[in-house]
Parts: structure tokens; sequence; C-alpha cells
């Protein structure tokens, strides 16, 4: 996510931390309420052409 965009920055703080690969290890029932309230609707930087292996197996998680 662009941290300059206006739609993310009001944001900033979830985008900020969430960006960190160690706080996706041990989400709390509150880390799912912020990302669905805070993050799933912000605009994302995704490239259509992007169809690497690893975006392929993105799409599959549960």
């Amino acid at each position: 996510m662009n941290p300059d965009s206006f739609l993310v920055r009001p944001h900033l703080r979830y985008v900020e931390y969430y960006s960190d690969a160690e706080n996706w290890r041990r989400l709390s029932r509150d880390d799912y309420d912020d990302i669905a309230a805070h993050l799933a609707g912000l605009p994302t930087e995704y490239r259509p052409d992007d169809d690497t292996e690893e975006a392929k197996r993105f799409d599959r998680c549960p």
C-alpha cells in the first residue's frame, strides 16, 4: 500500500504495524478485527501482470 495515498494515511498506523511479517505470525482476535476494519478496504499496489508463483499461492490461502 502506498503510504502517501490519502485513503491509506488515516490507517497508516495499521499499515505500518501489519507490514512487519512478525506481527502476522501471532494474530489475535482483535488483530483480525483491526485488519477487517482498517486494512481490508484499502487500495493495494497490485499489478495485474503479477502472476508469480508466490502470488498464486497467496490466492489459495483459506
